[in-house]
């Protein structure tokens, strides 16, 4: 293969994941919002007040209806949009002062494009962005923290579009969210993640079985008692539930196969504490290789030990691949 072909085929699988990303989007619950909520969010973030309770936000998210399709979604495996520290909010892009263009919605630097021959009325709702957030998840029953990239108000509503840390994105109406005030935001400090991404010789199903004989996978599956991990059959509608109720420590997570896609996604709260773990396998345009993405994080101690462990991990199913 030319070199020029190969990076043809680089970008093509981009652009591949980030399109497949956007129709893997999973349901999210979606909601109406209060009149004025926007301006009653603005107003009492200037006051720096602390950010709602995880029970707050169930029960504004819990209060929703639907209004029209440019809020509620949820896509966590976009890998189109990956993992960033959130003391690095300065290269996340955002546009916070007009309404994005549709090619800025297409290509990362927005998430929502409002179609202003149907809603014309549409504006933005001027806030300087980036800013931390946090929304509450229903089917985790957990808050995880956001970086919101986007306000757009149409009619009574406004709309928010958010990037996840750990990467992927998603939207939510105003009132689903609470911002972070700026305590809040120092005493987070550093979130540092992990994402490895590799294009692996076998098809998407080929590198699920190099993965799952892994020491890692090994362990998932005596914690999680599922089988999944070492036999799986990915039918169009393969999907497997994770849960774990401690005292201290909770997890939601679940494996499935997404339109063709592999993905696994583990959330786990730990003392308070958020954590997630992410691997999307999807076959490449280069026929006979699968890309892979792992993410993790956020690692408040020893982020370097964590790479180097993520990155052996990476390794270990790059070398089954060649056996």
């Amino acid at each position: 293969m030319t070199f020029m072909a190969h990076q043809k085929n680089k970008i093509m699988t981009k652009i591949k994941i980030t399109l497949m990303s956007l129709i893997l989007c999973l349901a999210f619950i979606s909601c109406g919002q209060e009149e004025n909520v926007a301006e009653k969010s603005i107003e009492s973030a200037s006051q720096n007040p602390p950010s709602a309770s995880d029970a707050e936000l169930k029960a504004k998210a819990e209060n929703h209806q639907k209004q029209h399709p440019y809020g509620g979604w949820y896509c966590p495996d976009n890998f189109g949009f990956q993992p960033v520290n959130i003391l690095e909010l300065e290269q996340v892009p955002a546009i916070w002062d007009r309404l994005p263009t549709q090619e800025e919605a297409r290509n990362g630097t927005s998430l929502i494009y409002v179609d202003s021959a149907k809603y014309p009325d549409a504006k933005v709702l001027e806030m300087e962005l980036p800013r931390l957030a946090k929304v509450y998840m229903p089917f985790k029953e957990m808050s995880e923290l956001i970086i919101v990239i986007q306000a757009v108000v149409i009619g009574e509503d406004t709309i928010v579009g958010y990037r996840f840390p750990s990467g992927g994105n998603g939207s939510a109406w105003m009132d689903q969210i609470s911002f972070l005030n700026e305590t809040e935001v120092s005493d987070l400090g550093s979130q540092p993640m992990v994402y490895k991404k590799n294009t692996i010789k076998g098809r998407k199903e080929d590198i699920w079985s190099y993965f799952s004989a892994t020491s890692y996978a090994q362990e998932l599956g005596t914690k999680f008692n599922e089988q999944l991990f070492l036999n799986p059959e990915w039918s169009a509608d393969a999907r497997s539930r994770l849960m774990i109720d401690q005292k201290n420590m909770m997890a939601r997570g679940y494996i499935s196969n997404h339109f063709g896609c592999i993905y696994m996604q583990i959330d786990f709260k730990t003392n308070g504490q958020h954590y997630t773990e992410k691997m999307l396998i999807c076959d490449s345009q280069e026929e006979g290789y699968a890309d892979i993405h792992f993410a993790a994080g956020p690692f408040l101690e020893n982020h370097s030990g964590e790479n180097l462990k993520w990155e052996q991990r990476m390794q270990e199913v790059i070398s089954k691949s060649v056996e």
